[in-house]
């Protein structure tokens, strides 16, 4: 289906006579673009399928069409071997956020705050975050 869908939002690019029909199109390809890397991501994960097999052709196959080395994603990336074990994964080492009640109930101040009103908190942190690291590439392991 997703196959389908790009070759027919392909077919549609090339054929714009309007502007307007190229905005249009472009939206389409946003919204298609993204579905295809949760997938990819969620495949990265072992979250799609029961199989590692299954999740890896899944993959594959999601990041050859928008463009993303799967492969390289996956091995590169010491969370998508371990996603969410608190011992193994180190995106989840994060001082604003608790994942796991242990977590929240070992931190202290302003932090054990911020964790225990995180959903709420959320989207201003990763706002602010996302800009520390456009600001400050290189000190990225720094902000948290």
């Amino acid at each position: 289906m997703s196959i389908g869908r790009k070759g027919a939002g392909d077919h549609d690019f090339r054929c714009a006579a309007h502007w307007w029909w190229e905005v249009l199109t472009a939206v389409v390809f946003a919204g298609m673009f993204t579905q295809l890397a949760f997938i990819g991501h969620d495949a990265g994960h072992r979250q799609t399928f029961r199989t590692r097999r299954a999740n890896d052709l899944v993959g594959h196959v999601h990041g050859c069409l928008i463009g993303i080395s799967y492969g390289w994603w996956v091995g590169n990336r010491r969370h998508h071997a371990n996603p969410n074990h608190e011992d193994a994964d180190p995106d989840i080492e994060i001082r604003a956020l608790a994942f796991t009640a242990e977590q929240a109930r070992a931190k202290r101040g302003i932090v054990r705050w911020m964790a225990k009103y995180q959903a709420f908190l959320f989207f201003p942190l990763v706002t602010t975050f996302c800009s520390y690291v456009r600001a400050h590439p290189t000190t990225r392991e720094g902000f948290w």
